[in-house]
């Protein structure tokens, strides 16, 4: 809806008393507040004191003219953003475009044609009108993206657990303020430790709700010793009657037990976690084949949970697929077999070297300073 311009203040700059009065007359018709100044000097304070909506400037002028009060007048930071149209008989198009690098909006030539004048003055109103409604717009966005990060903030661990002879490391770093990637690690009791991560599809604002949504059923569904397949069977036979259809999101959960070492899991449609022996320089691959989460009922979605027996130097490293889809300047992947390698090359790190130095790896790899998607490493270590 257009903007209503009634009652917007003016500034005439002009040096002669016939050329204002006209000008006063043609603009007071659409009920605009109009304030005169009659130099450049005098516009500038002028300006400085009523700070216009707009400013109708004659570029010949004595003292400063009007290229030379436009200059000054754009650098003053409470004017920079206000539109100015210039009025002058000359249409040389040297002149023209000077004045529309000086940050000048329009011309006007003399004589005045009332309603050529209007409809430029009415234009270049409305447009400065769009643009501040639409910086109010962005600054309350960005206002509320802020509280929203601060929302996603709570839904993973403020602080690591302590774990008996292990060590866990995090490293979450959404491509947005907000974004789709999560991951929750907390105390079971008896030695047990939960370790999850998920990544939702698409990225922002929508990303970040369904993440929150899917964290508050993990939460609800994982604090008892209820198996890894069990608890993700109930999370998608209820997402999958909530989510919109182009939703869904990715999991993998496990339950590391301190005492014995064994970590039991069960994977939704997640890239597979990762085992680093770093005695033998093998390689474990985890996976149980599931279904992503939300697409389907229960009936159709299968899971299943299956075990590992970790030992003492073992790193464990789970991940979302941000880390290897992200693409150098030849728009070439990292993929799997970069990511890979990697690992090989750098398995005898510890593992918070380990996932701090595999993130920026792939930064260098990208040649940017950030990711073009979320990415979350988790990773666990069996100490010696």
């Amino acid at each position: 809806m257009p903007h209503s311009v009634k009652g917007a203040t003016l500034l005439i700059v002009n040096d002669t008393p016939k050329n204002i009065q006209v000008l006063g007359k043609i603009l007071s018709t659409e009920g605009y507040n109009i304030h005169v100044a009659q130099n450049g000097l005098q516009a500038i304070e002028r300006a400085k004191k009523v700070i216009p909506d707009l400013i109708l400037l004659d570029v010949m002028m004595p003292g400063l003219d009007g290229f030379e009060t436009c200059e000054q007048l754009k650098r003053i930071p409470s004017l920079q953003e206000i539109p100015i149209i210039f009025l002058t008989a000359k249409t040389e198009s040297d002149d023209v475009v000077k004045g529309f690098d000086l940050g000048a909006v329009d011309y006007v030539t003399k004589p005045f044609h009332a309603p050529e004048l209007l409809a430029r003055v009415h234009t270049h109103l409305q447009l400065r009108y769009e643009i501040e409604a639409r910086k109010k717009r962005e600054q309350q966005i960005q206002e509320e993206l802020e509280e929203a990060r601060h929302i996603q903030q709570n839904i993973v661990p403020l602080q690591l657990p302590q774990l008996p002879n292990a060590q866990l490391v995090c490293k979450f770093a959404p491509m947005a303020r907000i974004g789709g990637d999560f991951y929750n690690i907390f105390n079971l009791g008896n030695g047990k430790y939960v370790i999850m991560i998920a990544d939702v599809s698409g990225h922002g604002i929508p990303a970040a709700l369904v993440a929150s949504l899917i964290s508050g059923a993990f939460t609800n569904n994982a604090g008892t010793e209820n198996s890894t397949e069990m608890v993700v069977h109930a999370i998608n036979a209820y997402l999958s009657d909530l989510l919109p259809p182009r939703f869904f999101s990715t999991m993998f959960y496990g339950i590391y037990d301190s005492q014995n070492h064994l970590f039991q899991y069960t994977s939704a449609g997640h890239p597979d976690g990762l085992v680093i022996r770093t005695k033998t320089n093998d390689f474990y691959s985890l996976s149980t084949g599931g279904m992503v989460l939300g697409v389907v009922k229960n009936e159709m979605a299968q899971y299943k949970e299956k075990t590992f027996q970790l030992e003492s130097g073992d790193k464990l490293l789970l991940y979302t697929d941000g880390i290897y889809e992200v693409t150098n300047a030849h728009e070439e992947r990292l993929g799997k077999k970069g990511l890979n390698d990697f690992l090989q090359n750098h398995a005898s790190l510890p593992i918070s070297t380990l996932v701090d130095e595999l993130y920026h790896y792939g930064l260098q790899f990208s040649g940017k300073d950030r990711y073009n998607d979320d990415v979350t490493l988790v990773g666990l270590e069996v100490l010696q």
